[in-house]
């Protein structure tokens, strides 16, 4: 199933159908992070750790309540899209208004790079989510026996094992890459 990129607005020529990381336009300060010879068939997602307290990394929670992937913090997009969304209500019937939607590019262990895409932004969310929902509309299997969770991805590949925390929520910490480092000087 080819990931259709037609809706997909770049941010350094404003032209559809290409992100910015790979824009032509403006090669010079491209980044060479990924160099795939070929397109991403799909979203794909992650591949936990298990350091903590590391500057690079950030605590997300997958939560089978939440409709969306969010994140508060505006400096771990590669690519955000700033745009008022409507808000997001909570289980105590606050809401916080969504200021966009982008992308968050994330290391593995194994050193691969991986994006999340879709991920709303939300000024003031004190955790990081990844929505099972938007896993499973993804092409991905979610499993939970015994307190435990493990997703995997179209090719059946185990993503990450994780126990269920005290709050119920399955606690995960990913390495993301800071958009400040895919600008290279030309």
């Amino acid at each position: 199933m080819k990931y259709d990129k037609s809706k997909i607005e770049c941010y350094n020529c404003h032209k559809f159908g290409h992100y910015s990381w790979k824009c032509r336009s403006n090669v010079e300060e491209k980044a060479n992070l990924v160099d795939n010879n070929k397109e991403e068939d799909e979203s794909t997602l992650l591949m936990a750790t298990t350091e903590d307290d590391t500057d690079d990394y950030s605590s997300w929670y997958l939560d089978n309540g939440a409709s969306n992937h969010m994140c508060g913090y505006e400096d771990k997009f590669v690519e955000i899209k700033k745009t008022t969304r409507g808000n997001v209500s909570f289980g105590d019937t606050s809401k916080i208004q969504i200021k966009g939607i982008g992308i968050i590019l994330i290391s593995c262990k194994s050193g691969d790079l991986k994006l999340i895409n879709e991920v709303n932004y939300v000024l003031k969310l004190n955790n990081n989510i990844l929505s099972l929902g938007q896993l499973l509309e993804k092409g991905y299997d979610i499993h939970m026996k015994n307190m435990h969770l493990w997703p995997k991805d179209s090719s059946n590949n185990l993503i990450v094992k994780m126990h269920m925390a005290k709050n119920r929520l399955f606690p995960l910490n990913l390495k993301t890459i800071n958009a400040k480092c895919l600008k290279a000087n030309g």
